[in-house]
């Protein structure tokens, strides 16, 4: 099976940025921003955390990385545009269920992430100039 959470979460935060207007290309660099740093700090902990994966590879597995990612899109997305969070939140927890499904996480890796990447999302969109991005490049 494919992996389509990174290319679905590219093509959420680009949304913004097909206007072409300058506001619409600082809201996806935010959303990028809060998905990077959802990463970043994921990296970190699993750095820490020496928990396995459940299906026995050498990769480590808390928290989910991919779920991370997802619910940064999903926390930015449903602070722009609320009357939609739901939808935002379950294709989200869907890429989470999938990481348990697939044997790749356990379902406390998935709830870490998910925590994490929303916290990310949120946080990031109501910066002016993101948690990191914008420290680098003014948008």
């Amino acid at each position: 099976m494919s992996d389509a959470t990174f290319p679905l979460v590219g093509i959420a935060a680009a949304s913004a940025a097909l206007g072409g207007s300058d506001s619409g290309l600082a809201r996806a660099a935010r959303r990028y921003d809060g998905v990077l740093v959802a990463l970043a700090v994921t990296g970190l902990i699993k750095d820490s955390v020496h928990e396995w994966r459940p299906d026995n590879s050498d990769r480590r597995s808390f928290p989910s990385g991919h779920t991370a990612a997802a619910f940064a899109m999903a926390g930015a997305l449903s602070k722009e545009r609320p009357k939609h969070k739901w939808l935002y939140i379950g294709a989200a927890a869907l890429v989470g269920w999938s990481r348990v499904e697939l044997d790749k996480h356990y379902w406390h890796d998935v709830a870490a992430g998910a925590l994490l990447g929303y916290t990310s999302g949120r946080w990031s969109v109501k910066s002016n100039d993101g948690l990191l991005i914008g420290r680098i490049i003014r948008f």
